[in-house]
């Protein structure tokens, strides 16, 4: 219970609301998921290890116009509104479950850990 309060803390001292998510990667199959957007003086870096759980769910009316890859910075429509942080407990063992709302995408992650940078 602590362990997600003092992340959550560290993710709410960023001041994130409203900031445009730049990247979103996920890697070794899941494993790893970073999400980087826009701070103050720098990019943020939210990194998720030990991921069991990788959900993008990008709501399926909202028109892209494009393919995103083809999108500059300026561009990208995907600003955050809420980021969530919890302990859970599944078959017995601890993990970490972030939702993140930068509508129109929606993510959902369980993991191991979750770093949080700039």
């Amino acid at each position: 219970m602590i362990k997600s309060k003092q992340i959550q803390n560290s993710i709410d001292r960023l001041n994130y609301y409203d900031a445009r998510a730049q990247k979103l990667e996920s890697s070794y199959f899941g494993d790893e998921t970073t999400l980087t957007f826009e701070g103050i003086d720098k990019d943020n870096i939210l990194k998720f290890v030990g991921c069991y759980k990788v959900l993008f769910d990008h709501v399926k009316n909202y028109d892209k116009f494009r393919p995103v890859k083809e999108m500059i910075i300026p561009q990208i429509p995907y600003f955050l509104q809420k980021i969530e942080v919890e302990d859970v407990e599944i078959d017995g063992k601890q993990f970490l479950k972030c939702n993140i709302n930068m509508f129109p995408l929606y993510i959902e992650l369980i993991c191991e850990n979750i770093s949080v940078s700039n």
